[in-house]
């Protein structure tokens, strides 16, 4: 995919961005997010992402007006994010999830233009979100759970309570055991049992 056209953003010393500039927008969104009563973890999750959308369009000379940005920008960002290291995790990429939490974000803040009339076609019309592939849960095995009734082991309210709540976990709203706590369940009842 090429490069979006360039538009230098500029300015001379001591002058301000245009109104519909996105450094100037991102500050009106952010307090339209804090006026609608949105989280503080949402409104920093926003303000963070437009800001680094703005700081990537900037570097990558591209506008930064709002009107002149195209789904081809948002792709480029999404793309460049996809392909960034990982702050805190050396040698690993950002993980999807990550990114698409990015498409969100975004996606908010060109809604939000349109509705506020900064801008007439949405980048993200027709736009997919990014794919998140499925990451299993790891689900303890046999030994790890006996491990775990064993640390509830005792007479006292707090073991049994304890003993109580990790059994119930291992039982379906059905009310019975899936098989394979059904076997896990029989095989440690006998030491429970003596409680």
């Amino acid at each position: 995919m090429a490069a979006p056209e360039s538009t230098s953003t500029a300015l001379p010393r001591g002058s301000r961005p245009a109104l519909d500039d996105l450094s100037e927008l991102i500050t009106d969104w952010v307090r339209s997010l804090r006026s609608a009563n949105k989280s503080p973890r949402t409104v920093i999750i926003y303000r963070d992402t437009g800001m680094a959308f703005l700081a990537f369009l900037i570097e990558n000379g591209m506008p930064t007006v709002a009107s002149s940005l195209t789904r081809e920008h948002v792709e480029h960002y999404l793309v460049h994010l996809a392909e960034r290291p990982h702050r805190r995790k050396p040698g690993q990429k950002v993980s999807p999830a990550y990114v698409s939490q990015q498409y969100r974000a975004l996606q908010q803040l060109f809604k939000w233009l349109r509705t506020e009339g900064e801008i007439t076609v949405d980048p993200f019309d027709r736009m997919s979100p990014p794919a998140v592939p499925e990451q299993p849960v790891p689900v303890l095995t046999e030994p790890q759970l006996s491990a775990l009734l064993a640390t509830c082991r005792g007479s006292t309210f707090t073991d049994r309570r304890d003993t109580a709540i990790i059994r119930s976990c291992l039982i379906p709203a059905s009310g019975s055991p899936s098989w394979s706590a059904s076997s896990w369940i029989t095989s440690t009842s006998r030491w429970t049992s003596r409680m």
